[in-house]
């Protein structure tokens, strides 16, 4: 990934032209919905332990993940899109991984959760995921201020920018 040249908040990318790559990601995620699906559901013995929510939380997980290797998930990279720091210099491997982590702890958490099953320590992973999944989900409409960074940006003190 390349430097940008020219930093600032200004030539982070704005809500509305993030929210293209976000509707690209939305299409792959319910493709991997779909593809999850049928692999675990028609699988015998450990694949059907995969149910649509295990599905649909596990999709989200691996759309993201290249967030982490790449600095862009596929939406990001159809409409060039890259994540940088927030200064607009090149994030590094932590710095990426760091975001991945705030992004999708919720998701994480909720798997884990449903994977285990029904128990108090389930229940508990559960609630902590659903209660993070939430907190990313309001922490991106922070993009619409001044900063456009979202939560998860905030916390990495990365940003999305044009990539050159």
């Amino acid at each position: 990934m390349s430097a940008i040249t020219t930093t600032g908040r200004e030539n982070r990318l704005k809500f509305d032209e993030r929210v293209g790559a976000y509707l690209v990601d939305v299409v792959i995620y319910v493709f991997l919905i779909w593809v999850l699906g049928k692999i675990f559901t028609e699988g015998g013995g450990f694949m059907r332990m995969l149910n649509p929510g295990k599905s649909a939380t596990l999709a989200f997980i691996l759309l993201y993940l290249l967030e982490a290797f790449k600095g862009a998930s596929i939406g990001k990279m159809v409409l060039g899109q890259v994540i940088c720091n927030a200064d607009g210099s090149p994030a590094s491997a932590q710095t990426l991984w760091l975001r991945f982590g705030v992004k999708t702890v919720g998701s994480l958490l909720l798997f884990v959760s449903l994977m285990i099953g029904t128990n108090e320590v389930a229940e508990l992973l559960g609630v902590l995921g659903t209660g993070a999944g939430i907190a990313y989900g309001v922490g991106c409409w922070l993009v619409l201020g001044v900063s456009r960074m979202g939560l998860h940006d905030r916390i990495a003190k990365t940003a999305v920018f044009k990539a050159h």
